[in-house]
């Protein structure tokens, strides 16, 4: 054991001079007191052990008063929600979008309640309206002017809008308001009935907040799929359109230039793009928009899309049978009526029905019916339905026939509804 000391002391000494290389001397001095602590220990050791002792107590009691204290129980603390409503619907007046502050528990003052308390609550960025308590829980604020869409706003509460007791968990809170969208909705194709020369497409446009005319107006494209150029006058995608606005631009109505219809019918896309941006705070469309619209060929252009016959309530109340036809554009009714025939079909041949693999007594086909079977059919009276549109795309007219027959409809060719031959 006393043969390693040497060893040790040698590997000491290295590690020492080792350190001393690397970081140089370190001297350390104790401070003056402790020298006078050593003195008075040496000269008064009771006293010493008296102070340590009074030391040692002072500590553990101090921690037991921290400890006491910290689990004294507290008044509860007031949690607060804030909620933005929903973006108002498009309007020719103002209409406010209101931001609610809802509280845990009632907390304001019972004098504050119902009256203007703007002065004691900051929002940023700064938007023009008044604060006040609805009741002890909720802060009500109603704007004066549209707030931006997509922005960061933070709200600050003063502490003397709360009574002295209410202890919140925070006086401040962040929100955002909701993004810059836009819905396309009635997407036509559109024939003048009076000026059939005049066909346009045209659709409605309804933003979540106010517009930036020029960035919508220069951004908007129109163009057939195909690449077909059927916009007279507008080579420019983004000349092909005219836009009217509501009062508080919200809503754009767009109008294409005229359309040539082309021998083939295609579709031409409307695009809003998301570089559209709203007029306050400059946000960008959510997403891009479109929609489709069916531009008809040469052939396609006027038709009749459905027809039925159903029971419908006369001004008397009673049932009346009707024939219900849609047109594809408007067309004058009295002019409709004079062209429109119906029949009673004869009783069909059975036939094999490959579907339901059974015989069935049933026209198929309107390309089943010809001149010999017409000739058996029983003209039906149709008696129109007055409408209060000069020219309508829904047509009604009264007529008689028995149950389950078959009923069969046509249209005079070369119809002058609305200036051209069909």
């Amino acid at each position: 054991m006393n043969g390693s000391l040497p060893v040790f002391g040698h590997i000491f000494h290295s590690f020492i001079r080792f350190a001393r290389t690397l970081v140089g001397e370190i001297i350390w001095r104790p401070p003056g007191w402790a020298g006078a602590v050593r003195t008075g220990a040496q000269k008064r050791p009771w006293l010493m052990l008296a102070l340590s002792a009074g030391l040692l107590v002072l500590l553990v009691g101090g921690g037991w008063l921290w400890n006491w204290y910290a689990h004294l129980p507290k008044p509860p603390s007031v949690g607060w929600i804030v909620n933005l409503g929903d973006v108002p619907g498009t309007s020719v007046d103002f209409q406010p979008q209101y931001l609610t502050l809802t509280f845990d528990r009632s907390v304001a003052k019972l004098e504050d309640i119902s009256k203007d308390v703007t002065p004691r609550v900051t929002l940023t960025p700064r938007i023009k309206g008044v604060w006040s308590w609805s009741n002890g829980s909720q802060l009500l604020f109603v704007p004066t002017e549209d707030w931006p869409a997509d922005t960061k706003f933070r709200v600050d509460l003063d502490r003397s809008l709360f009574t002295s007791h209410a202890r919140l968990e925070t006086l401040t809170k962040e929100f955002h308001t909701q993004p810059f969208t836009v819905a396309i909705t009635e997407p036509l194709f559109y024939v003048n009935p009076k000026n059939t020369e005049v066909k346009q497409i045209t659709a409605t446009l309804t933003f979540s907040h106010p517009v930036n005319r020029a960035a919508l107006e220069k951004n908007l494209t129109l163009a057939m799929e195909s690449g077909e150029q059927v916009f007279q006058n507008a080579p420019s995608d983004t000349g092909r359109c005219s836009v009217t606005y509501d009062m508080r631009d919200r809503i754009a109505y767009i109008r294409s230039v005229n359309v040539t219809v082309p021998q083939q019918s295609g579709h031409a896309i409307l695009t809003v793009p998301d570089v559209v941006t709203a007029i306050n705070g400059g946000a960008h469309l959510e997403a891009v928009q479109r929609a489709d619209v069916l531009v008809p060929s040469v052939a396609d252009l006027f038709h009749i899309s459905s027809a039925q016959v159903v029971i419908a309530a006369n001004r008397e109340g009673e049932p009346e049978q009707a024939l219900v036809l849609n047109s594809s554009v408007g067309v004058k009714p009295e002019l409709l009526a004079k062209a429109v025939h119906a029949w009673i079909l004869p009783k069909p041949k059975e036939h094999y029905d490959a579907e339901s693999e059974t015989k069935i007594n049933a026209w198929q086909s309107p390309a089943e019916i010809t001149d010999a079977i017409l000739a058996k059919s029983t003209p039906v009276t149709l008696t129109l339905v007055p409408r209060e549109e000069e020219y309508a795309t829904l047509h009604s007219f009264k007529l008689k026939v028995p149950e389950n027959a078959f009923v069969y409809v046509t249209i005079d060719k070369g119809l002058p509804s609305i200036g051209g031959a069909w």
